[in-house]
């Protein structure tokens, strides 16, 4: 049954792939189709092509001409038989399925059990996204529907290619989107992993240097790991620049981190649970917040719309069909000079850089205050300094909301009492500033937002703008750039922009690691994965059954 479903998953997605809608013109690859009203051949030219089409013709009629004169008659024969490229053609089809196969079994063998559920997840949000090209695949290619998308598009637009480009284009758009912002999510997930294994080998430590996990010395781990080094004096302990801490952390601050953490769940929790391990409540909390962010909703594209469909008129004005037009480049320049199409965007693009700062500032931030630290003594041994949000003082003066930053969450925030602000249960939700108790649901939203706008801003504007602009800029005594004087400061722009996105999502793994751990440790540990994880290993269904009847009403209220 798996290998059926994964069959239907992968043949989705490459259904559009393998046999492109009539009429739909791939960027990746010219096409050649039939309009809706004839049965005249049209050929739809990518930048790609026309810039190799001088050599590539000329060069693949040599090869070929040699080929056919080289090789035996019998073997020239055979290798000119359409039914042996029709099998070869299966084959690689089938084994391209076999390759899907095996690499999602791979990958679910390697994956601890509690992110199967994500992976599952993953799997279905890339079966809608094939659906889609499924359903156009069916609708534009039948008759009654081809001919109908051909005359609608005629009468409306004045060519009846324009409404199927727009299908293609907008489902292109969709698709590449969509497998960007869950190849992010892998690479979350292996942030995650990396954490977990991290964790995982500090018990093996543990374990190996005493019979009682518990009674290992901070001493004894870091001498065996030799993390001296990454252990400040009790002087120094308090931490410096966060944000800069945070993205250029070296491996023995994180297993130091690690170290610490480790020990203050053991501490408060080993002589309740005597099978409890720190590894496993954060693999429950992790697949939890995991499997929250790779779900999008329909409504998530919504906001990318408008701003296809800017771009899709501007080529139109300009006599462009699409960027993989052989008139493509008559586009190039205006982008950045057509004000109604350049200004959203670049406003688009500080939005995002200064929300992307705000939020792995505040989760920093937090984060320093609620984890604990490891300090080195004036005699030289290892103690763990406690959270600085325990110190009342230190806690009334922090604040994670500054005066740029509390105005954006009072938009998002839900009003609550009668002062309209946001309530809080204990010393750790104050921590969360203007957002209050509202901080996780807030900023988990928050983060898969900030990672599907980023995505979509580097599929879009590299795809249908920076990609064309260097192709022109590469060929300009051979096309037709629409307006030559400002093709190079349009290059730079948008490269910049496409460069600030990318550096978002380079942090994006990081805040979200850090979101999980404020929002899971301390006063808001969450029960019902405690008592999991002090049990033994369940299946991930099981889990999901039994999170309603462990979890205790309350956030602030502790085992």
């Amino acid at each position: 049954m798996r290998f059926v479903r994964n069959f239907v998953y992968l043949a989705s997605l490459l259904l559009l792939r393998l046999k492109p809608c009539n009429g739909f013109i791939s960027p990746a690859s010219p096409l050649i189709f039939k309009t809706a009203h004839s049965n005249v051949e049209i050929t739809k030219i990518s930048p790609t092509t026309i810039l190799r089409s001088h050599h590539a013709v000329s060069g693949a009629a040599e090869h070929a001409a040699e080929t056919t004169l080289n090789l035996p008659p019998f073997l020239d024969s055979f290798i000119h038989m359409p039914e042996l490229w029709s099998l070869l053609v299966m084959l690689s089809l089938v084994g391209l399925l076999l390759t899907w196969e095996e690499s999602v079994k791979t990958v679910r063998e390697l994956l601890p059990e509690t992110l199967m559920s994500v992976v599952d997840s993953m799997l279905g949000e890339m079966g809608g996204l094939g659906f889609i090209g499924l359903f156009l695949s069916v609708v534009v290619n039948s008759e009654v529907g081809g001919e109908t998308i051909g005359k609608l598009s005629e009468t409306f637009l004045g060519d009846e290619e324009i409404l199927l480009e727009n299908f293609e284009f907008l489902h292109q758009a969709f698709f590449q989107v969509g497998i960007g912002f869950f190849l992010l999510a892998g690479a979350t997930v292996w942030k995650l992993v990396t954490k977990m294994d991290r964790l995982k080998k500090i018990s093996i430590l543990a374990m190996e240097a005493g019979e009682d996990e518990s009674r290992c010395t901070l001493n004894q781990l870091v001498n065996d790991l030799d993390l001296k080094s990454a252990i400040p004096t009790y002087a120094d302990g308090v931490k410096g620049d966060s944000l800069w801490d945070d993205i250029f952390v070296s491996t023995d601050a994180l297993v130091a981190e690690s170290i610490a953490l480790r020990d203050r769940f053991v501490r408060q929790y080993r002589d309740v649970y005597t099978n409890f391990k720190v590894e496993n409540y954060f693999e429950q909390v992790f697949a939890q917040e995991l499997e929250h962010m790779v779900e999008l909703s329909p409504k998530t594209w919504l906001p990318l719309i408008p701003f296809l469909v800017a771009g899709n008129s501007l080529d139109l004005s300009h006599g462009v069909i699409s960027s993989a037009s052989e008139n493509a480049a008559a586009s190039c320049g205006f982008f950045l000079t057509t004000a109604k199409f350049c200004v959203p965007i670049i406003a688009l693009h500080i939005v995002s850089a200064f929300w992307c700062f705000a939020t792995f500032y505040k989760m920093s931030t937090i984060k320093d205050m609620l984890l604990p630290q490891l300090v080195r003594n004036g005699d030289g041994t290892i103690a763990l300094k406690p959270p600085l949000y325990e110190n009342e003082k230190v806690r009334k003066s922090f604040t994670s909301s500054p005066a740029w930053l509390a105005p954006f969450e009072r938009l998002f925030r839900e009003s609550e009492g009668e002062s309209g602000e946001s309530t809080v249960a204990c010393g750790h939700e104050e921590l969360f500033g203007v957002a209050g108790a509202q901080f996780p649901e807030i900023y988990r939203d928050s983060i898969k937002f900030l990672t599907w706008l980023s995505v979509a801003q580097i599929v879009f504007e590299g795809g249908q703008i920076l990609f064309r602009d260097s192709w022109a800029y590469l060929n300009l005594e051979t096309v037709n750039v629409g307006n030559p004087e400002s093709l190079v400061p349009e290059l730079a722009v948008f490269g910049t922009c496409i460069f600030v996105s990318i550096l978002q999502l380079l942090v994006i793994p990081n805040m979200f690691l850090n979101f999980c751990l404020i929002t899971s440790t301390e006063e808001l540990t969450r029960n019902w994965a405690i008592e999991l994880a002090a049990q033994a290993p369940v299946s991930c269904m099981e889990i999901k059954k039994r999170i309603p009847e462990l979890e205790i009403s309350g956030a602030a209220k502790k085992i």
